[in-house]
């Protein structure tokens, strides 16, 4: 944090700032394009359910 010129101790915060502007930004995409705008993933791995039932045999 001494790169930026902040005191230690204000990670905390420096995190919570970017994180709150990119929750707005990402705010005001949706109501500029008038629909929810979900993140696309596709799982890779394996089933949890799969996997706990395996652990057993």
């Amino acid at each position: 944090m001494r790169m930026f010129g902040l005191p230690i101790g204000y990670e905390t915060a420096f995190f919570a700032i970017a994180r709150s502007t990119g929750w707005v930004a990402h705010a005001i995409e949706q109501l500029a394009s008038g629909v929810l705008i979900r993140p696309r993933a596709a799982m890779s791995g394996r089933r949890w359910d799969v996997a706990a039932a395996n652990l057993g045999a």
